[in-house]
């Protein structure tokens, strides 16, 4: 909206320049000839209008680009999932897992929109051919689902891979992978509930999107997709059980359900909303130094220029004439400054979002080709 208004403000100040410049061309050739017979003093005011326009455009940017961040961060950890429901904070419950007939009675009260799953968080290890442990990444949420279910509640996993993990197989998401060093076809151990190694094939690597970014209520650091078979192996189930339930919409009443997605982006914003208000402290207050020094110099060029608008003034020129041609000296220092400010706050927006949100991006868990396009989006 900010953006829009100030685009808009814009265009209108370059459409009022245009007209004066075709409208006036005596006052035209005035305004350049001033501005090139005092090269230094409208290279310092061009300077300091540029400046102040390159913060302006920083914190616009800035805020643009996190709230697009946070968004492109939800959407690629949660997909549909607004509720998840896990088996052990249900006092309905006469057990620690969901069973088959619950599932579907939840099912039936939230209109079929209900996925269930088993998981957990797991340690996975590495090792050389030798059999020795050679790495190991702790916190990767894995779970295992039953895929045609998975694909009608999240549609778009289809696009990622025509079947679903088999047993002793593992989909590895894209952090996951990094972390273990691992590719497509290796094998790595899992550690079960009772820390005991089983071994999986990693049978492919895959973007994390939806239910293949999920992290669990405890925002794992890592996600993996398992069969329900291996899932419940893991575990020590009994078939059918599950540990959680995610919905795309409020649990019906008696189910006690965190609010995942929603959550996520509260503990986010508060952090954009803290790097914006830095960001826009400090940036107004530079704004408001750099006005209080351009009205400075423009009365400073007035009290120097006084002998000759009165010239301008003896051979012809009006009262309106000499504030046209001021007006015009300032389009165009403005319009200069701002091609040069807004460049370069786009470019120190990047920077400064790179540089201090370091934090935030880990925990948002962007790529920096998603950072780019919430910088820069199509």
């Amino acid at each position: 909206m900010l953006l829009h208004l100030f685009n808009g403000i814009g265009g209108v100040l370059l459409l009022y320049l245009s007209f004066l410049l075709i409208r006036y061309p005596h006052l035209r050739r005035l305004a350049w000839r001033n501005i090139r017979s005092h090269k230094f003093l409208s290279f310092l005011t061009a300077i300091s209008l540029a400046v102040s326009t390159a913060l302006i455009s920083i914190t616009i940017i800035s805020n643009v680009s996190l709230t697009r961040m946070l968004e492109l961060s939800t959407n690629q950890h949660y997909g549909p999932i607004q509720y998840d429901l896990p088996s052990t904070s249900q006092p309905q419950l006469d057990v620690s897992y969901f069973d088959e007939p619950t599932v579907q009675t939840i099912r039936r009260q939230v209109n079929g929109n209900a996925l269930a799953i088993a998981g957990y968080p797991a340690t996975y290890l590495t090792k050389d051919t030798a059999g020795n442990t050679i790495g190991s990444t702790p916190y990767v949420y894995t779970f295992g689902l039953d895929w045609n279910e998975a694909k009608n509640f999240d549609p778009s996993i289809s696009a990622l891979y025509d079947a679903g993990p088999s047993a002793g197989e593992v989909f590895l998401s894209e952090t996951a992978a990094s972390a273990l060093n691992v590719r497509e076809g290796d094998d790595l151990y899992v550690l079960d509930y009772s820390n005991q190694e089983h071994r999986l094939q990693v049978k492919q690597i895959v973007p994390e999107r939806g239910l293949s970014g999920y992290r669990g209520i405890q925002r794992a650091d890592a996600t993996a997709l398992i069969s329900l078979e291996t899932a419940r192996s893991l575990l020590g189930m009994e078939k059918p059980q599950y540990t959680n339930l995610l919905l795309t919409e409020t649990p019906p009443p008696g189910w006690n359900g965190t609010a995942v997605r929603a959550t996520y982006m509260t503990d986010m914003k508060s952090g954009i909303d803290f790097m914006s208000t830095v960001f826009g402290t400090v940036s107004l207050t530079s704004v408001f130094i750099g006005i209080v020094l351009i009205t400075c110099v423009f009365k400073l060029i007035a009290a120097e220029r006084k002998q000759e608008f009165g010239i301008l003034c003896a051979i012809g020129l009006n009262r309106r004439d000499l504030i046209r041609l001021i007006t015009i000296e300032g389009l165009l220092y403005g319009i200069f400054a701002g091609i040069i400010g807004v460049a370069a706050g786009q470019l120190l927006a990047y920077v400064l979002i790179r540089i201090s949100s370091s934090l935030l991006l880990g925990v948002l868990s962007l790529s920096s080709d998603l950072l780019w396009y919430a910088v820069y989006p199509d």
